[in-house]
Order: C-alpha cells, then sequence, then structure tokens
C-alpha cells in the first residue's frame, strides 16, 4: 500500500530538454516541447550548414553526415524517368 508520500513522489516530474535545457514539470508537456524544440536547426561550425537539433550530434561528430539522405544502397525515393512524379520504394 502506498502511504501519502510515496504518491507525492510518484507525481513528481522534474526533468530539462537535451537541446535547450528548458525544465518541464510533466512529461507531456516536455514530450510536446521535444517536438517543436528538436526541430529547430542551429548552424554546424564545420560545414556551415542549418541542421536540425534532433540529429545534430549524429551530424556533427560523423564528420558531417546527413542521416535523412538517401544512399545508394538503399534510396527511398526515386523519380520515375520524364513524368517527375516521386514513388516511394519499401525495401
Amino acid at each position: 500500500m502506498l502511504d501519502h508520500q510515496s504518491i507525492f513522489l510518484f507525481k513528481e516530474f522534474n526533468a530539462f530538454c537535451s537541446f535547450c535545457n528548458e525544465e518541464f514539470a510533466s512529461a507531456k508537456a516536455m514530450g510536446d516541447h521535444l517536438m517543436m524544440c528538436g526541430n529547430k536547426t542551429d548552424q554546424c561550425p564545420n560545414c556551415r550548414k542549418y541542421v536540425r537539433r534532433a540529429i545534430f550530434a549524429y551530424h556533427y561528430e560523423n564528420s558531417c553526415a546527413n542521416p535523412d539522405a538517401p544512399t545508394t544502397d538503399d534510396q527511398t525515393y526515386q523519380t520515375e524517368p520524364h513524368s517527375g512524379k516521386f514513388t516511394a520504394l519499401f525495401y
């Protein structure tokens, strides 16, 4: 059985955004914020491109790699000849 002190501990939630260090008192508020904050961009000091905060660490630590770019082995989209339309390919 939970006592009043234990219930109070379950209600407490203090967390900080890993991108901007803003503090949040609820998981919902933090989740909503992370969707917005992670999609903001910061300029990479190496390549000077603007990179989403959600992938910035990966980009910076991997010689300015873009994890969203299709590779030659696993292309997500290809154009149909002469139509200009995109076709999604699933492997």
